[in-house]
């Protein structure tokens, strides 16, 4: 007897990214079709459960199988997607590389093997990824270069724990920069964009050592620079750099953050536009005393760009923010150009947010560290085309609907949508809008978030589903 098909659809599904890991080398060819299986199926349905991914009771054991087996290494699923992120990257010619960090946290109940503790006391990893993002408007992703996970370990020294943990990830940026320096060999040049935790002396230094492109965020304001040839204090040289533009900017959406260092960082803020104004010049940055000198220069100079809100809404954090940068500062639209490419930083995190979300990973029920690793770089190139999905209806919204959804779906949308009503030709950005309205969605609220597109998604499904049933049954009687 056949084993009834449990497989469902989903409407956040994208086209498989099977192609992405054609040249794993996994040591064995039964891994090597396997992995092409699973990736086909988790591109089909990257928000549903497992049981749900995979159909079939059988199916379901053999992706459990395959996600658990240790001869199968994250790292070589990675490094065939990485293969193919630098062929998309050498066609640009300059690309941006954003580096930054997130916490994948899972239930303390029920411990999985090889997890360890986080700060929310929950168990689960870190994650340092590089992406690729392309220089133009769109900000395209195009994929991972370098990835790596670790876990913390307990602590039962917290002083030493500490340090140790501090030493240990502030070494991976400049891994990460050097890795993919190594991955791109020259096929296209990289300009690698960071937030304020790449504010470090040694890694500047380094990047700057090298000849590296780069733009990072400053965390450390009142450091010591030098500036005409006298000592100063940066916030000091920053304020009396010649303003030389202004441009209204669209701040996102902030919500509260989760650890402390996150809500002290990033407070919460509502969308708004924001009146700023630009200032640059060339700076030396003094390296910072009682650290250990070992290789590291005295001075190490760079580019600053100071953006500011001269006159924020009363109740509003101000927008006060600096850059250190490699990039020429030399006329206007070079000083626009890279606080817009340090804006770019948006993607890593919408990229995060879609794993998290939209592929539903911290809601894997996988049993260690090894398989939510493999699942994880399985799900990475995912990310990156959902992002481009939902991007179309902003870069193109007045494509057809029709690009996106089936005729029985938009017929459905057409029907059921009550926030947001259908023509009989709707585009793609008024689509999205009414499946957002499906999950709860304002259409004034802006766009909206991937939870919110999810619920939506999974209303429509289901609604086509029970439309299609009707159609069916309406048919059979005909028949009759």
């Amino acid at each position: 007897m056949a084993t009834r098909s449990r497989k469902r659809q989903s409407r956040n599904a994208v086209p498989s990214v099977a192609d992405e890991f054609a040249t794993a080398c996994l040591g064995d060819a039964r891994l090597a079709k396997r992995l092409l299986q699973v990736s086909q199926s988790c591109s089909a349905a990257p928000d549903r459960s497992f049981p749900d991914i995979a159909g079939t009771v059988a199916e379901l054991e053999g992706l459990y199988r395959f996600m658990s087996n240790d001869r199968v290494v994250p790292e070589e699923i990675l490094e065939a997607h990485a293969r193919e992120t630098v062929t998309r990257a050498e066609d640009l010619g300059t690309l941006l590389v954003v580096h930054d960090t997130t916490e994948f946290a899972f239930p303390a109940g029920g411990a999985r093997d090889g997890l360890g503790r986080l700060r929310s006391s929950k168990q689960g990893f870190l994650f340092h990824a590089s992406l690729a993002v392309s220089c133009e408007a769109f900000r395209k992703p195009l994929g991972l270069l370098h990835a790596i996970t670790w876990t913390r370990k307990a602590r039962r020294t917290v002083s030493k724990a500490r340090r140790d943990d501090g030493a240990r990830e502030s070494a991976r940026w400049d891994a990460a920069v050097i890795a993919t320096n190594e991955r791109l060999a020259g096929r296209a040049s990289a300009i690698h964009v960071m937030d304020r935790e790449g504010d470090s002396f040694p890694l500047l230094a380094a990047m700057a050592g090298r000849r590296d492109r780069f733009i990072v965020r400053v965390a450390q304001a009142d450091r010591i620079v030098v500036d005409n040839g006298e000592r100063v204090r940066l916030c000091e040289a920053a304020a009396e750099a010649e303003e030389v533009l202004e441009i209204t900017i669209e701040l996102s959406k902030r919500r509260k953050g989760v650890t402390p260092y996150q809500r002290k960082t990033f407070p919460p803020r509502d969308r708004r536009s924001a009146v700023v104004r630009f200032a640059a010049k060339q700076l030396s940055i003094q390296r910072p005393r009682g650290r250990r000198v070992g290789d590291l220069p005295k001075e190490v100079a760079v580019n600053i760009v100071h953006v500011w809100e001269p006159s924020p809404p009363d109740g509003c954090e101000p927008v006060d923010w600096m850059l250190f940068t490699s990039e020429s500062i030399r006329t206007k639209k070079e000083i626009r150009a890279v606080v817009e490419r340090y804006r770019a930083r948006w993607v890593i995190e919408e990229f995060f947010k879609v794993l998290k979300t939209g592929c539903a990973y911290e809601e894997r029920q996988l049993a260690s560290y090894h398989a939510l690793r493999v699942a994880l770089m399985i799900f990475v190139p995912i990310a990156c085309r959902l992002i481009v999905l939902r991007a179309i209806s902003r870069s193109e919204p007045d494509l057809p609907a029709t690009v996106a959804l089936s005729k029985t779906e938009i017929d459905v949308l057409r029907h059921f949508s009550k926030r947001v009503r259908l023509g009989k030709a709707p585009t793609v950005r008024e689509a999205l809008l009414a499946i957002a309205g499906f999950g709860g969605h304002l259409k004034n609220n802006g766009d909206p978030g991937w939870l919110t597109l999810s619920r939506g998604m999974e209303k429509l499904l289901m609604h086509t589903e029970g439309w299609e049933a009707a159609l069916r049954a309406v048919g059979i009687a005909a028949g009759m």
